[in-house]
């Protein structure tokens, strides 16, 4: 039968189990009824109980009333002997009046209970027909319903079996279709991925090219350094005959600015002449204006035009009478008006050129004021030249000083290169065991009074290991967990030399963390960070080689390093020390001694080992998705439990950790079987989740997890004894810590209750995480759990699975 069969008889059941319970519940009310009656006949029971006991009573009461009297007359002189006999009688009497009483009454009470007991047997026996009855009756009901329910189910699962038959055809087309779909796209990706593989090559073929050509410009660079050596050995030998080619040009353009400036002056008295003698001639335009009655030579121009008029009739008139009189008048006015005509081209031509000196006299007052703009520009520009070839000279005398004086050099390196630890004695070993090496530690913490998760504790030391692709190692969690104490610890009883810097807020470059050039007291002022890192570096000089310790381990912890903006001061040097993986050459820092001063290189030596430390609380700072992905983030989890601590002593301190074991245990990481394969194929699934809300993962974090699980010590030394089922554990383990300190910082802040956040990227994850991570599977539900309703890793439950 159908799993929907089965259903639907489950309900059948269940209705007639309903009319049952009705009917338990209605013999239940007849049996309280009935309990009701036999408790009212128990308490009459109970009364004739408690008045048989008062006639005992009473009855022991007049016995011994009856010993009083019969000692009374026993005592007496048979003075009472009448009395005694009628008190005798009467006594008799009244002791068989009570006793017939008692009897008669209970008689009675004995009927009436034998009556209610047949009666409640009575009615019982009804009881159990009538039960008996209905449940024959429900049973054959029941059985009719069953019988038709099983057939409608079995019409109705029938029917359904078809329409899912139906769908199932269905589905199975679509699904082909879809797979036909998927193939065509996978061979289109196929070609395009063919198609990255070829422009790939083609860019690896580039990049060699382009490496090929910046190693010449490299070997230019040199043969270009060489070059600018010379050319400054030659500037310096030209410095003078600069400066005193500098003082001839200066002294050739003062002379002629002054030249100019006489020359200027010259014009000016020129033009100051010119137009004394234009104000002259305009004294004499204005006396001929008063000659000509206030005329001007457009009235003159009127009136010769009228005598030429004049004329021409007077010539006229002369043609008809030509009389020896018109012909001197004509000859009068003819003259008369050459003379006006003569005047009137000599006033035009005045006009003119008093006009055009008008115009030069303004445009030489113009450039007069032009030249003496120029003039004092000149003279500024002048004092600038001076005050800069000043500056150029001081500075010129500044770099002689400091090329000529090499003991400067010297002071500022030697403050860098002073040794900041005293050498320590080394392991008398070329072999440990790292397991027991790190299980020394723990003991040696526990007996010194703190104990360490050592999950929590493999899971520090792994990290270190992985500085290749995470240089930073960040411990995380409330304040007061261990958090400085481990990496201390770590140091002490692991032979490590130890260097803690207490980051303060205002740390805002990398000068914070190794120091700066002070121009005040002309000296560099070093950072003990600076120091050990030259200390740990290979030596450089014969100073440097003494005090040198690049046969040890360092470790550097910047103590709540979220004080201040990590990108500020940390993220350049973070950079730089990605960049050491997979090079054979040594990588550096610069560190600035100053101006004019060749800069000062540091060696970022692998011996280094970095540690930060960060409470959550509300004066720190968030850490960047940079610092994040460059980092394996440890969460420490707040404590379940206080540990006493009465005594703070600690044990004695260890020899050093050779420099040579630690790189072989570096060396001793695991090439991991096809297993890893699905876990890299679990972490894909989750990538792709993580980018539907902005938050995908890159390379690096799969290449910082597979590097994490290799190089675990508990995966090392359960392949070395070929123990697969340890293995397989320890890889499960190493993968769900690679996960904490990974993948779960970049879902802190997604909201819990957003739609598409929730099913398309918290569910799916946490599926997967139960799959593949099931000890992290509870601490990410809690971490979905919280008041602020969004994701917050805080838990570590999974820490408290069995330790190693």
């Amino acid at each position: 039968m159908s799993k929907m069969v089965k259903e639907k008889m489950t309900k059948v059941e269940k209705a007639s189990a309903d009319e049952l319970l009705t009917m338990k519940e209605e013999l239940k009310v007849d049996l309280k009824k009935l309990e009701e009656k036999e408790k009212e006949l128990n308490q009459q029971s109970e009364g004739l109980r408690k008045s048989l006991r008062k006639y005992e009573e009473k009855r022991a009461k007049l016995a011994e009333r009856q010993q009083e009297i019969e000692s009374r007359e026993l005592n007496a002189e048979l003075g009472f002997t009448k009395e005694r006999e009628a008190s005798s009688i009467l006594f008799e009497k009244q002791k068989a009046e009570i006793t017939a009483n008692y009897q008669r009454y209970h008689a009675e009470l004995q009927k009436k209970h034998d009556a209610k007991r047949k009666e409640i047997d009575k009615l019982l026996e009804q009881m159990d027909a009538e039960v008996s009855e209905k449940r024959k009756k429900l049973e054959q009901d029941i059985s009719k319903q069953r019988t038709a329910k099983l057939s409608e189910l079995e019409k109705e699962y029938d029917a359904n079996k078809r329409e899912l038959n139906q769908r199932l055809a269905k589905y199975k087309k679509d699904m082909e279709d879809i797979v036909s779909q998927k193939e065509a796209a996978l061979d289109e990706l196929s070609q395009q991925l063919v198609k990255k593989r070829q422009q790939l090559e083609k860019d690896r073929k580039a990049i060699a090219a382009e490496r090929e050509s910046l190693n010449t410009l490299h070997a230019d660079l040199k043969v270009r350094e060489e070059n600018v050596k010379f050319e400054l050995s030659i500037l310096e030998k030209d410095r003078e005959l600069f400066n005193e080619k500098v003082q001839l040009e200066i002294q050739s353009r003062l002379e002629e600015k002054d030249r100019n400036l006489d020359q200027l002056k010259e014009n000016q008295q020129r033009l100051i002449v010119r137009i004394q003698s234009l104000q002259n001639e305009l004294a004499a335009k204005e006396e001929i204006e008063l000659r000509s009655g206030s005329r001007t030579p457009a009235d003159l121009l009127n009136e010769i035009d009228i005598l030429r008029d004049q004329m021409n009739s007077l010539k006229k008139e002369l043609q008809s009478r030509p009389t020896q009189a018109v012909l001197i008048e004509l000859e009068e006015k003819a003259r008369k008006f050459d003379e006006l005509l003569e005047t009137q081209r000599e006033l035009q031509k005045r006009v003119a050129k008093y006009e055009q000196s008008e115009h030069l006299y303004f445009m030489s007052v113009s450039r007069l004021q032009q030249e003496q703009e120029k003039y004092e520009i000149e003279v500024k520009r002048r004092e600038a030249i001076e005050a800069q070839i000043e500056k150029y000279v001081l500075e010129v005398e500044r770099l002689k000083a400091l090329h000529e004086q090499p003991k400067e050099i010297e002071a500022r390196r030697g403050v860098i290169e002073e040794p900041e630890f005293e050498r320590q004695p080394l392991m008398r070993t070329n072999q440990i065991d790292e397991i027991k090496w790190l299980d020394f530690i723990v003991d040696q913490a526990e007996k010194s009074g703190l104990k360490f998760n050592r999950r929590l504790f493999y899971a520090f030391h792994t990290a270190l290991k992985t500085a290749d692709y995470s240089p930073l190692t960040v411990l995380a969690g409330v304040s007061g967990t261990g958090k400085s104490e481990l990496p201390r610890l770590y140091s002490r009883f692991g032979g490590l030399y130890y260097l803690s810097l207490a980051v303060q807020p205002d740390w805002d470059s990398p000068q914070s963390l190794f120091g700066y050039f002070n121009s005040v007291d002309n000296r560099f002022n070093a950072t003990s960070l600076l120091r050990a890192m030259v200390q740990f570096q290979d030596a450089t000089n014969e100073r440097t080689k003494e005090a040198s310790l690049n046969d040890s381990v360092l470790l550097v912890l910047l103590d709540e390093m979220n004080l201040a903006h990590v990108e500020l001061y940390f993220s350049e040097l973070l950079s730089k020390l990605e960049t050491r993986r997979g090079e054979s050459d040594p990588v550096y820092t610069e560190i600035d001694l100053g101006a004019g001063m060749k800069k000062y290189k540091v060696e970022l030596s692998k011996n280094v080992l970095w540690v930060g430390t960060m409470n959550e609380d509300e004066t720190t700072k968030s850490l960047s998705d940079k610092v994040i992905d460059r980092g394996n983030l440890i969460s420490f989890p707040r404590p379940t439990k206080f540990e006493r601590r009465l005594q703070p002593k600690l044990e004695k301190e260890s020899p050093k950790l050779p420099r040579k074991i630690w790189d072989s245990w570096l060396n001793d990481r695991v090439e991991l079987d096809e297993i890893i394969d699905t876990y890299k194929e679990a972490l894909e699934d989750m990538n792709a989740c993580l980018e539907k809300v902005g938050r995908a993962l890159g390379h690096r974090v799969w290449q910082s997890v597979e590097n994490y699980i290799a190089n675990h010590p508990l995966v090392i030394h359960a392949k070395k004894e070929n123990n697969q089922e340890a293995l397989d554990n320890y890889i499960r383990r190493a993968f769900e810590e690679a996960l904490v300190h990974k993948v779960m910082p970049k879902l802190r802040g997604i909201e819990v209750d957003s739609g598409i956040a929730r099913s398309e990227c918290l569910d799916p994850i946490a599926l997967k995480i139960r799959e593949y991570a099931p000890g992290l599977y509870q601490d990410f539900q809690l971490a979905m759990q919280n008041a602020y309703r969004v994701f917050i890793w805080r838990s570590a439950k999974y820490l408290e699975e069995e330790e190693v």
